[in-house]
């Protein structure tokens, strides 16, 4: 039987591991780790709690074997920060939310790798190039038409009714929602 000391993967309810010698898979870190390896729990839930997760996108990253904290992912967590502070962003941040840890999972338990590398192409690339030019409804367009193409894909059907207690100035990370 397997027992794993507390800085160590496997001790949590978040990794799954199918006792063949190879790596489990830890939902919470979205990553695949051997049991007893030594990942500093405490210290990886600390940081990850105080980042802000681009979640389609984060997940994208790491199927392409892109760090957590390259310039792509910089740039739309920041743009992502100033859409937070427009209400008119609202209702595109609160979809987000909602559809985004479903896409995530998707990804993720699918393997997309190549699905991955074909959003970075059509989708994310373009983003952040046009964040970068200034030409934010342009990204804003281009981010929407990923995420609409992708709940169509995975057949997610989302309810476009914001709650009214929804909190768009913390919105957006993709994160599933509990109103």
């Amino acid at each position: 039987m397997y027992v794993a000391y507390e800085t160590q993967c496997g001790n949590c309810v978040y990794f799954d591991y199918q006792g063949d010698n190879s790596k489990g898979y830890c939902s919470y870190y979205r990553s695949y780790y051997y049991p007893g390896e030594e990942c500093s729990h405490q210290e990886k839930r600390r940081r990850s709690e105080e980042s802000a997760n681009c979640y389609i996108t984060t997940i994208v990253c790491e199927l392409v074997g892109f760090s957590d904290n390259c310039k792509i992912l910089e740039t739309l967590r920041q743009f992502r920060s100033k859409m937070q502070q427009d209400p008119k962003y609202r209702e595109i941040l609160f979809e987000y939310d909602t559809v985004g840890p479903q896409i995530a999972k998707n990804l993720i338990e699918n393997k997309e790798f190549d699905l991955a590398n074909g959003l970075l192409d059509s989708y994310i690339f373009p983003t952040v190039y046009l964040i970068r030019e200034g030409k934010e409804e342009e990204a804003v367009k281009k981010y929407v038409t990923m995420t609409k193409a992708l709940e169509d894909y995975y057949g997610i059907k989302v309810d476009a009714n914001v709650p009214e207690n929804y909190d768009y100035k913390n919105g957006g990370h993709g994160k599933v929602l509990s109103i």
